[in-house]
């Protein structure tokens, strides 16, 4: 499912999309992520697939953004 800029569910869409590319460049599963920033497995997944909307803090993007 793809979100407009104006949807206010289109950060938690570009978060995902973040993870999922930032994880691919590291070379990293989602497993690996989650263990290293301290995020269960299932969690780190639903956010990639979109089915986290407003279910998380944007904290967590702060932590990606420092890993």
């Amino acid at each position: 499912m793809l979100f407009k800029q104006e949807d206010e569910n289109y950060i938690y869409n570009v978060i995902g999309r973040n993870i999922k590319k930032y994880c691919k460049l590291k070379n990293l599963t989602q497993a690996e992520l989650a263990e290293q920033i301290d995020y269960s497995l299932s969690f780190i997944a639903s956010i990639e697939r979109k089915k986290s909307t407003k279910r998380f803090h944007l904290e967590l993007y702060g932590e990606l953004l420092l890993f």
